[in-house]
């Protein structure tokens, strides 16, 4: 029987192998270079997908993609733009990944610009692509690279590394777009002088260090927390009754440093308890307002618990009246502007 496989077709099987392995390891550093900082932000695509899962992905499509164009640009008999190519393309579908990767965990959970957006992953993401590019494809094409008389190849890797040069060069001379920081479109002002009055009122206030659950009720709700019953006024609160009392101020949530974030709970009437997540600026002037606990002692048949994490809040509503318990689950982020946004 004929051997199918001939050694031409091995040596190629072996080239889109090893080609595959090296854009697979290679992209996996990108990505994790360049966007890692966002490995724990929520997916606004799918919101229980991980960032590995999300950059797994990513490294198999470009791994599968790149070894079978390569093996195609492996004809092209002018070395000179053999190369230009493959670094140009690699380079830009990188770019690509990281764009989407910041548009799907930060950008669109706020109303950046289009401009800010492109700008910023450039910034952060033109030196390791340029160098894992440039590394990326001297390792592919090494061989080619390191034939004897090929000038050109030479000045080719020259002009690329004179480009890096300059380009790093001009980053440190005016910070350039590293030190870009994204504010949202609609955006509050931070000042760095602090309130002394909420300095006062809040410093004997606990800090809760995420995982937080808050089932506020009527059996634990003066157990915790400072009363403070000047609470409507100091902040200008609008709240969802008129006959509301027995302010307390729970605790503080380290969200951010551009704001504070503090749980409150008030009593309307003689049976009802409203929790709500607040947040300031450092003018004492309310942000948002969000309803993460509820209980009521009337008929027993109603309650709101919250679970509240670093990027995401779920509250659940629970309905007793038909004797099982029916529950709904809404889903929110907390945005850099101290907004609250729905997501499910």
């Amino acid at each position: 029987m004929t051997n199918l496989i001939t050694p031409k077709l091995l040596k190629t099987f072996k080239r889109i192998l090893s080609v595959a392995i090296i854009i697979f390891l290679s992209t996996f550093l990108q990505i994790y270079w360049a966007m890692g900082t966002l490995s724990d932000k929520i997916s606004s695509g799918c919101l229980d997908c991980s960032f590995f899962f999300d950059a797994f992905i990513i490294f198999l499509i470009t791994s599968v993609f790149f070894s079978f164009l390569f093996l195609i640009f492996h004809l092209i008999k002018n070395n000179y733009l053999k190369i230009v190519i493959e670094f140009v393309l690699l380079f830009s579908l990188w770019l690509f990944w990281d764009y989407t990767i910041y548009v799907d965990r930060e950008s669109s959970w706020s109303t950046y610009l289009f401009s800010d957006e492109l700008n910023y992953t450039i910034s952060v993401s033109f030196l390791p692509n340029f160098l894992l590019s440039l590394i990326t494809i001297f390792i592919i094409d090494f061989k080619l690279l390191l034939k004897n008389n090929n000038p050109e190849m030479k000045d080719l890797f020259k002009l690329i590394i004179l480009v890096f040069v300059l380009q790093s060069c001009q980053n440190k001379k005016d910070n350039g777009l590293k030190e870009i920081v994204l504010e949202d479109s609609i955006s509050i002002k931070v000042k760095t002088k602090t309130s002394k009055f909420k300095t006062n009122l809040l410093k004997d206030v606990p800090t809760k260090n995420f995982p937080i659950i808050d089932s506020t009720n009527f059996d634990d709700f003066e157990k915790g927390g400072k009363p403070h019953n000047d609470v409507l006024k100091l902040f200008k609160l609008e709240t969802k009754k008129e006959d509301v009392e027995h302010f307390r101020i729970n605790y503080k949530i380290p969200f951010s440093k551009n704001f504070t974030s503090i749980a409150i709970t008030y009593q309307s009437g003689d049976h009802e308890l409203f929790s709500s997540l607040i947040t300031l600026d450092n003018e004492n002037k309310i942000i948002d307002i969000l309803e993460i606990a509820y209980d009521e002692i009337t008929e027993s048949a109603f309650q709101k618990t919250s679970e509240i994490n670093k990027y995401k809040i779920m509250v659940t509503e629970w309905n007793w009246m038909s004797g099982e318990p029916i529950t709904e689950i809404e889903t929110y982020i907390v945005k850099s502007n101290g907004k609250f946004k729905k997501v499910k």
